[in-house]
């Protein structure tokens, strides 16, 4: 991951921003008051802070220290809390209702990505749901800045790996999961004058 750009990034938007679309999709449709929710990648803790104030327990993981120690001081709470670290370095520890995970395996390759399943078919409660957003290879993105390999590129300054939705599910369903919403398309993450096409996928143990 590139801890640099992002604790650049940070430094200059600390503040929660308002949810993610699939924050408010998934609050909408999988989630009820009392889960226990972890997020992967946490950032600013847009959509960590958004799931605790509708009620859910939120442990919110993200690389940059000094964003986490920025959040826990401002907006940790019974519910709510941030931690520091690698994500695709989890030890198994408890167990969780669902594992959120937006735009963040794109940032890490796939052998991590690997790690990563594991690590939430371990953790998942029964029927527990992990829940992910990342970019396709339909991305027109893909064809911009040094191209690392043909799903791998670094472009506006950090990089970026792109899926191929059937094979993502073939993976999932490989650690165990199944999948129960899986679509790629626009409208999903759009970004200023940005909305490339977007997978979106709800797999549960």
């Amino acid at each position: 991951m590139d801890r640099t750009y992002w604790e650049n990034y940070y430094k200059k938007h600390s503040f929660p921003a308002p949810p993610s679309l699939f924050a408010e999709f998934v609050s909408r449709e999988h989630l009820n008051p009392g889960m226990h929710l972890i997020e992967l990648g946490c950032g600013n803790g847009r959509d960590s802070v958004f799931f605790a104030r509708n009620g859910v327990s939120v442990r919110g993981l993200d690389q940059v220290e000094a964003e986490i120690e920025f959040l826990n001081g401002k907006y940790a709470h019974e519910n709510l809390e941030f931690v520091a670290g690698d994500f695709t370095r989890l030890v198994p520890s408890g167990t969780c209702d669902c594992v959120y995970s937006r735009f963040t395996l794109h940032s890490v390759s796939e052998e991590d990505e690997l790690r990563v399943l594991k690590w939430a078919h371990s953790v998942l409660n029964e029927r527990g749901l992990f829940c992910i957003e990342v970019r396709s290879v339909n991305d027109p993105k893909l064809q911009d800045g040094d191209r690392i390999s043909p799903h791998e590129n670094v472009v506006d300054g950090h990089y970026r790996r792109y899926f191929d939705l059937e094979k993502f599910k073939d993976r999932l369903i490989g650690h165990g999961l199944k999948i129960v919403f899986a679509e790629e398309r626009t409208g999903f993450a759009p970004y200023g004058s940005e909305d490339p096409p977007v997978v979106r996928v709800v797999a549960q143990k």
